[in-house]
């Protein structure tokens, strides 16, 4: 089988998809990719990451601009990078400088219309603006993409943001250029560009640049909710030495956001946690039962068993999912789907093996809880029980809700070899 889940987890990292153009992330359709994941025996249970950290780029919504943000001043912000003025230098594709070929691509592809989040890929102009690589690379258009972002037209930054994170370099590493990079998520208030300049600021070498509090002030108090957490989703990881990244991403697990927290909680499994195991290992630890949001606790269950270096945290995870099933809050099929990686890690002690097979049967038993949690149960008892989870599962064949009645059945199907 094709390594999907791979593709997936990749995808939500960099928020990104093959096309610079396609920059829009969909979570309808990653779902609809990790179904096709799912549909296999093993991988049958609950997606593996957090879609829904990615969800503000399938909407609509954001195009109206920045959403309120509970308990949040937003910095302050302009209605969009300022015009030029006779006491101004001209700004944006008029700037003195830019790259004449990159203008006139820029120019002809922003008539382009919008398809959700993106600008339509199926637009000819659109197209040559994304294929238009050959001499632009290695940070010789960065000057000039870092220009477009500051144009007064929304289309124009959305291509300089999504073309500059796929093929700039000097911008990350030169002062002047991130600074100004800076000042553009300062400034954004377009929630379609607000995702993509998310990503491109976490691009940035913060220590190097000296524009870490800056980048830390937009993740903390911007109006947009889309940059914040396409930033937060990936600052740790494109800066793995530096601590007050890493800080800044346990300290947004908290956010009043939703879409941020998620970004945060799963930043840690993309190698944003790679240089501080056991410190991530706690972050998910310490948000199994987060009490503010019950996707972040269930997403911090799923990644705690997934990530491979959190065995000596297992005992933690078990405790609070018996106490979880016994207030007859088992509401994710995160849940079970994290027990039955705990059954499949070499590593984890034979007793933890014992305990999460005790509490996958458990879940599928309990007639109170949603009828997919229990078919992931279901799942679970076919890793976790090799020898008796057939029969274990035979017991759900006629079940009333239709759907666990489909996956015993299905479960219970010769395989083709």
């Amino acid at each position: 089988m094709p390594r999907l889940e791979d593709e997936i987890l990749r995808t939500i990292s960099e928020a990104r998809v093959p096309s610079v153009f396609t920059f829009e992330v969909c979570a309808a359709t990653l779902h609809k990719q990790a179904g096709e994941v799912i549909s296999h025996a093993r991988m049958r249970l609950a997606l593996l990451v957090p879609l829904a950290a990615m969800s503000f780029a399938c909407t609509d919504d954001s195009a109206a601009g920045p959403r309120r943000v509970a308990s949040r001043s937003a910095l302050p912000t302009l209605a969009a990078p300022s015009a030029p003025t006779a006491s101004n230098q001209p700004r944006g594709l008029a700037a003195p400088g830019n790259d004449a070929q990159l203008v006139e691509l820029a120019k002809k592809a922003k008539v382009c219309p919008w398809s959700g989040q993106a600008l339509s890929e199926e637009c000819a102009a659109g197209i040559a603006w994304t294929n238009a690589n050959e001499g632009f690379t290695a940070g010789r258009a960065d000057p000039t993409l870092v220009s477009l972002l500051e144009d007064t037209d929304e289309r124009v930054r959305w291509l300089a943001a999504t073309k500059l994170h796929a093929i700039g370099a000097k911008f990350a590493t030169e002062r002047p250029l991130a600074e100004r990079v800076v000042a553009a998520g300062e400034h954004e208030t377009s929630g379609r560009v607000g995702a993509p300049l998310g990503v491109l600021l976490a691009d940035l070498q913060v220590e190097k640049t000296g524009t870490f509090d800056r980048v830390r002030a937009i993740a903390v108090k911007h109006a947009l909710p889309q940059l914040r957490a396409s930033l937060v989703a990936n600052l740790s990881r494109k800066n793995p030495g530096v601590s007050a990244a890493f800080e800044l991403t346990r300290e947004l697990v908290r956010d009043p956001e939703k879409d941020v927290r998620l970004a945060a909680i799963g930043a840690f499994y993309m190698r944003g946690g790679g240089k501080r195991p056991e410190d991530t290992c706690q972050i998910w630890v310490q948000n199994l039962d987060n009490e503010m949001d019950s996707d972040v606790a269930s997403i911090a269950n799923e990644l705690l068993s997934r990530w491979g270096r959190c065995q000596a945290f297992y005992g933690a995870l078990l405790e609070s999912q018996a106490k979880r099933l016994e207030v007859g809050r088992t509401d994710s099929a995160r849940y079970p789907a994290s027990l039955a990686q705990i059954c499949e890690d070499k590593r984890a002690q034979p007793r933890e093996k014992e305990r999460a097979t005790e509490l996958v049967h458990k879940i599928a038993e309990n007639k109170t809880l949603d009828a997919e949690v229990r078919a992931a149960a279901l799942d679970g008892a076919l890793v976790c029980d090799p020898a008796g989870g057939r029969d274990f599962v035979k017991k759900f064949a006629n079940d009333p809700p239709a759907l666990l009645k489909t996956r015993a059945i299905d479960l219970l199907r010769p395989k083709p070899r």
